[in-house]
This record gives structure tokens, sequence and C-alpha cells, in this order.
């Protein structure tokens, strides 16, 4: 994808003990890249981390694409940063910055 891109998606985050305690999050999640021209590319990613102030890390597969992305194929590895705001154990509110890294194959 060339110029800005948009991003939405949903995460979860499993925790292996209740917030703020935990040592360890589970973050599982989609996210749906739209180009200027409006074309889509939708990913599902799974990464792990270490508490809400360390570095994330994990894998991600493309699942879908519109426009110029409908036959897409591929995945990678994704890793970066979050900030996480109003961490507990019903829901959490944040902002994260995430790299991506991989292969993308059309047919």
């Amino acid at each position: 994808m060339d110029g800005k891109v948009t991003v939405t998606g949903t995460e979860v985050d499993t925790f292996n003990s209740p917030p703020p305690t935990f040592t360890s999050i589970i973050l599982t999640g989609a996210a749906t890249l739209t180009d200027n021209a409006g074309d889509t590319l939708t990913l599902t990613y799974q990464c792990s981390q270490g508490t809400a102030s360390t570095p994330f890390h994990g894998t991600y597969q493309l699942t879908g694409g519109t426009g110029r992305f409908w036959d897409a194929v591929g995945g990678g590895w994704c890793w970066g940063t979050d900030t996480v705001t109003g961490l507990t154990t019903t829901g959490t509110a944040g902002v994260w910055t995430m790299n991506l890294v991989g292969c993308i194959s059309f047919y």
C-alpha cells in the first residue's frame, strides 16, 4: 500500500492474572487497512506481551481484501508498542503502533 493508510480493528487481551499485577498478555485481534483509493486489506494477528509497558510481538495472517487486494494472501511477523489506559479485567482503552513484515502474494 502506498500513501496514507487508515486502520480500524478490534482486539481481545487475555491476562495471565488480574490487572494490574499480570506478568503476560496474549493479544488477538483483527484489523482492516484502507488505502486512499478505498481498497482494503484485512488481517488477523496474535501477539504476546510481558506487561503493559513492554513491546509486543507475534504473527499476522492476511484474511481478505477488496479492489486491487481481492486475491491477496500472506502473512508474517508483527511487533509494536501500546499505550493502555483504564486497565481492568472488564476493558481497556489504548492506542497501539504495529509494524508488519512479511509477504503478500497475488494470484
